[in-house]
């Protein structure tokens, strides 16, 4: 059973430096979610980009069942409901496990991503918007937010989530 990316996050930052570029559009200047917890958004520190051009990144915020994940990674894929093919980078959500890994020195491996949105991700400037959160497959969601970087496993089969912040 695969440890929540939550949880291996705190750890990892505690150990392993963060690889991702200075992009201060992966800085995080706050997160808030609703009382409800059906919805939640996200500030960094710059314009976040939406052309695919900026490479495999995301957000995450920790939740009772994993992470809701809110990823644009063209290129890759598809692999959510809200992806068109592989070449689409728009932003779109995952309900994530992850657990540490020999493969994945500066992060974590990903153990299994949802193919089903678990929310509808919008991104305006430096704030992304995840909206109509499903709390029945995210369980109770944390306060708090952090950004990463993707890139293959050593070996080539996986996928390392590298924290940022």
């Amino acid at each position: 059973m695969g440890i929540s990316l939550a949880a291996v996050f705190a750890v990892s930052m505690a150990i392993l430096p963060a690889t991702a570029s200075d992009a201060s559009f992966l800085d995080i200047l706050g997160t808030k979610v609703s009382a409800n917890q059906n919805s939640a958004q996200i500030t960094t520190a710059a314009t976040i980009p939406t052309d695919g051009n900026s490479g495999l990144f995301g957000y995450g915020i920790g939740a009772e069942n994993g992470v809701l994940g809110i990823t644009s990674h063209g290129g890759v894929g598809p692999d959510s409901e809200g992806q068109d093919d592989s070449d689409d980078a728009s932003f779109h959500t995952h309900l994530v496990t992850a657990t540490p890994s020999k493969q994945c020195p500066n992060g974590v491996l990903v153990t299994s991503a949802s193919f089903e949105e678990v929310g509808n991700a919008h991104v305006a400037g430096n704030k992304i918007t995840v909206s109509n959160i499903d709390n029945d497959a995210t369980g109770e969601l944390a306060e708090d937010a952090f950004s990463f970087t993707l890139g293959p496993t050593k070996n080539g089969k996986g996928l390392c989530v590298n924290p940022h912040q």
